[in-house]
């Protein structure tokens, strides 16, 4: 017992005394809490308990009565110290002064150039000076927007204008930092493949009038006489005329500002003429094209503002089809030919089409049949097809790869030979008959027909055509004459009893 004693005291004088916690007078006539006088011991149980009004901001207590602690010595109610509040209310008065003068700018600038009366006044500063020179645009038809609206300053500094000390109003900067500033589009347009020669030098004012015109995109000229009163020449002039270059809507087919295609067209060469032109854009279907158009180079044959040909031909019709086909040229030009540039052929096209067709050769008709059409040869018609030259032996040379057709004997534009034959009357039937074979009644052909041996009833040599209607023929095997009636025109009737015998 007595070491437990000693260990209670040792621990009593080690545990030092809490301070006690100042609380605020009790309000007079308050009643003393039972047992005691109502201060407690430090230490005690019940000290440690919360009291019931719990714990004030900042951990200060709170009596029991719920009054907070009183605040801590030089602050506010917010927990602040002078120098603080003095220092916020400066930052508070700072912000409000440049609020103040923010909204008093905008006011200002509102009422002075965006406001109608304000705008008036600015005008009307600039017109002061500018009155007569801007006459004609402030009674103009379309106005620029910020000249219409009276708002010179988008363009021009906001200077006095002097004349004796010569200070005038200015530009803000280059036409190309004031005009695509508001243009955007234009900045992409500037990018283009193809740029027209004004926009790209930033030349917006040769072109456009900057504050007002009469003409629609505010154009120092009508529209029809803007384009030409640069690209002028005879080019524009001639007899034959392009329907929007006659009507000078240039911009039909032209950008005026920039374009990805050449001539600054508006879209590739081909696609922009079918887009009038949708009969000969239902050609490109065909399967045989003319190179230009297969090749969407209308311009190679047609001019696209004037010529002095019909259909707009870059050349008189035969000499423009010569400048691309020299070798059908040297052909017209041989002993026999076809009668180009007169009738019934005045030119190429009566044989041909020049866009495309549904034939080799842009014929218009399969093989013979072009031969046929009227006024050409008519006649052959009925007689060749019914001959043995269209039989069923044609058909089996076909499969040899020769041409059934006239042009198998004949050139179909000229040649050195009498009937525009491809070689020698006296050689072109070998070209099929080798006469190493049967070849009809002739096992062995063994009748001159080549000269010297006359032809008494032609009166020429002897060739296979003294005999035979290549055309066809009512007698067999195409001849001229049925039986002996045709040896007697060269040989008569004694010559024919002597052979008989």
């Amino acid at each position: 017992m007595a070491d437990t004693d000693k260990g209670d005291k040792k621990e009593k004088k080690e545990e030092k005394p809490k301070k006690p916690v100042k609380r605020p007078a009790k309000p007079k006539g308050q009643a003393k809490p039972a047992g005691g006088s109502g201060e407690k011991k430090p230490g005690t149980e019940q000290d440690k308990k919360p009291s019931v009004s719990g714990a004030a901001p900042g951990g200060q207590a709170l009596a029991t009565t719920g009054q907070p602690a009183p605040r801590p010595k030089g602050r506010n109610g917010n927990g602040r110290t002078k120098e603080e509040e003095r220092r916020r209310r400066v930052i508070l008065a700072l912000w409000l002064l440049m609020f103040s003068i923010l909204t008093g700018v905008f006011v200002f600038i509102f009422l002075n150039l965006f406001s109608p009366a304000g705008r008036k006044e600015t005008a009307k500063k600039c017109l002061d000076c500018h009155d007569k020179g801007m006459a004609r645009q402030l009674n103009a038809q379309y106005k620029h927007e910020p000249f219409e609206r009276e708002r010179c300053t988008e363009c021009h500094k906001d200077v006095v204008c002097d004349k004796e000390k010569k200070k005038f109003a200015v530009l803000k900067g280059s036409l190309k930092t004031i005009c695509f500033g508001c243009h955007t589009k234009a900045k992409s347009d500037e990018k283009k493949k193809n740029v027209h020669k004004p926009f790209k030098g930033k030349r917006c004012t040769d072109c456009h009038d900057p504050h007002g015109s009469d003409f629609e995109k505010i154009t120092i000229l009508p529209a029809n006489e803007l384009c030409v009163s640069c690209h002028y020449g005879s080019s524009f002039t001639q007899v034959f005329k392009h329907q929007p270059a006659e009507m000078r809507n240039c911009i039909d087919c032209h950008e005026p500002h920039s374009s990805d295609y050449d001539k600054h067209m508006t879209m590739d060469e081909g696609d922009l003429c079918y887009s009038c032109h949708l009969r000969v854009a239902q050609q490109t279907y065909r399967p045989f094209k003319h190179k230009p158009f297969g090749d969407e180079k209308c311009v190679d044959c047609h001019k696209p503002h004037s010529a002095g040909e019909k259909r707009l031909l870059v050349k008189e019709y035969n000499s423009m089809c010569k400048g691309c086909h020299p070798i059908v040229e040297g052909e017209f030009g041989k002993p026999n030919h076809h009668p180009l540039g007169r009738a019934p052929i005045e030119n190429c096209g009566k044989c041909h089409l020049y866009h495309s067709a549904d034939y080799a050769k842009l014929l218009p008709l399969p093989g013979t049949v072009n031969c046929y059409q009227a006024p050409c040869h008519p006649g052959l018609r009925e007689t060749f097809e019914a001959s043995e030259h269209n039989s069923s032996v044609m058909a089996m040379l076909a499969q040899r790869n020769f041409a059934v057709n006239c042009s198998a004997c004949h050139s179909p534009h000229g040649s050195d030979y009498t009937r525009m034959l491809t070689k020698s009357k006296y050689t072109v039937c070998q070209t099929c008959h080798t006469f190493a074979g049967t070849i009809g009644e002739h096992t062995v052909f063994t009748h001159v027909n080549q000269p010297p041996a006359p032809d008494r009833w032609h009166g020429d040599y002897m060739w296979c055509g003294s005999c035979h209607a290549f055309h066809g023929s009512p007698f067999p095997n195409m001849r001229l004459a049925w039986g002996d009636d045709l040896c007697i025109k060269c040989h008569n009737t004694e010559q024919m009893e002597n052979v008989n015998r």
